[in-house]
């Protein structure tokens, strides 16, 4: 007959055997259980399309689709532009960089407020700049008075959980605006701010309108802003009818984009009512975007 103590460890290898067999099973069939996962989502950054990754409270946001512009600098899709932790206050703190062509990405502090279970479709980072020497790559000061002291991200959708996410692509990509004609230098125009002079024609003939001065279209082709944000919505909206499912679902985005239109043009020459009007609407063609994508 088995003794006491063979019994007791017997028990206790069926015991392990048992443990290590069910933290299998569940590691194997159901890896949310043990894995964190990301929560995903999709941002307009200056015509550029970004992506942003949660876990926990550690934030990385990358160029998913990097405008014209910013790829003469050298930036490619999948390069991080910020990466940092969320605290439980809401504040988000971490490293942002600037690009030089031929030159390591140069990292500075940024910080901001930001509270994704709100619904929150706008961020803002700030922080002091880099300055690089002229024509090289070596920092040499720093700066709160640079366009990339603050950078601006729009919500363009939320894709869920998982891994990268590539239902915005071919959104388009408008050109990259930095306030500096003619310079490729640095990647400074991560403000709102954008240099009427170096932008990217609307998606209709500026021609006819200069000359007549009729307005929504003559503020439009005035306004390098107006004008790139009005070519991002010519993207979205043939993205999204290429998406359509069939000639009913394309007819109705056509008589709501039409319908859309007429808000628009009630903005006669008010800057700031188009600018408004532009913001919405390509916001929600990039929702649509998306989902349609799925």
């Amino acid at each position: 007959m088995p003794t006491l103590v063979a019994l007791i460890q017997f028990s206790m290898r069926r015991a392990v055997q048992l443990a290590v067999g069910l933290a299998l099973f569940f590691g194997m069939a159901s890896p949310g259980l043990t894995q964190d996962r990301a929560l995903i989502s999709t941002w307009d950054h200056n015509g550029s399309t970004m992506v942003m990754e949660k876990v926990r409270r550690n934030v990385e946001i990358r160029y998913e689709q990097p405008s014209r512009r910013i790829r003469r600098l050298g930036v490619r899709s999948g390069d991080v532009l910020f990466t940092g932790g969320l605290k439980r206050n809401g504040r988000l703190a971490g490293e942002a960089f600037v690009f030089r062509r031929n030159c390591q990405p140069a990292a500075y502090d940024v910080r901001g407020r930001f509270d994704p279970d709100r619904g929150q479709d706008e961020l803002i980072l700030r922080g002091a700049a880099p300055i690089r020497e002229r024509g090289g790559c070596d920092v040499v000061d720093y700066s709160r008075n640079r366009n990339s002291s603050r950078l601006l991200f729009t919500l363009i959708g939320q894709d869920g959980h998982g891994g990268r996410d590539d239902d915005n692509e071919g959104q388009g990509e408008p050109a990259y605006q930095d306030g500096h004609a003619g310079r490729d230098t640095d990647y400074e125009g991560q403000e709102e701010a954008i240099n009427d002079r170096v932008t990217e024609p609307p998606s209709f003939n500026c021609r006819p309108y200069v000359k007549s001065g009729k307005c929504p279209e003559a503020m439009i082709c005035a306004s390098g802003r107006l004008a790139s944000q009005d070519a991002m919505m010519g993207r979205l909206y043939k993205e999204v009818l290429s998406l359509s499912l069939n000639s009913s679902e394309r007819q109705s985005h056509k008589n709501e984009q039409r319908n859309s239109l007429k808000d628009r043009n009630a903005c006669g020459c008010d800057h700031d009512c188009l600018e408004q009007w532009y913001y919405d609407m390509n916001k929600s063609l990039g929702k649509t975007t998306v989902i349609l994508s799925r």
